[in-house]
């Protein structure tokens, strides 16, 4: 997996590591040690990921990221594979929460960001994607943002935001004309 792609999956992930005593579907199995969390939060600082926590932390999106690269995986294949689970399919909420979306930051409201996803849904987030872990120092109005467990997690130039939404809505298509 190149060096881009280990970040962006570390920023995207760090949501889903599971905290002490966690009882909402996650996919991290561990709960990671102090060591490790100040690791992953050097990793994010230097850019220099760990390889071997992402393998223990995140064993299906490391597959899948190396198998489909980042935005295919996050944005079609985790996407689809969410809105199959049973345990999501019971509350639509967990089906929106967990969903990767294109997403642009519209507002600043105190230390809160007001994110508008690709298909209008407001979300008032911050970065702190697990705690004292903030993915994002500062992002501003009008940024193009992923939106994944109600957290942003990174910035996208338009690039990046038109290839994210081109498997976000690959998946709708497909569901829709089922």
């Amino acid at each position: 997996m190149n060096k881009k792609d280990k970040i962006k999956l570390l920023e995207m992930a760090i949501s889903c590591l599971r905290e002490e005593g966690e009882t909402r579907p996650i996919f991290s199995v561990d709960v990671p040690t102090k060591e490790e969390i100040d690791i992953i939060k050097n990793s994010l600082e230097t850019e220099d990921v760990n390889e071997s926590l992402l393998k223990k932390f995140f064993p299906m999106a490391y597959e899948g990221v190396n198998k489909y690269g980042f935005f295919k995986y996050f944005f079609y294949v985790h996407n689809k594979t969410i809105r199959m689970l049973e345990r999501y399919i019971k509350d639509k909420g967990l089906v929106e929460w967990c969903t990767a979306y294109p997403a642009r930051v519209v507002d600043k409201i105190n230390s809160k960001w007001i994110v508008e996803t690709i298909d209008g849904r407001i979300v008032k987030t911050d970065s702190e994607a697990y705690p004292e872990i903030k993915v994002e120092k500062d992002f501003k109005i009008g940024d193009l943002v992923v939106l994944h467990r109600d957290k942003v997690h990174m910035v996208l130039n338009k690039k990046e935001f038109e290839i994210a939404l081109d498997f976000y809505n690959k998946y709708l298509r497909e569901k829709d004309s089922k």
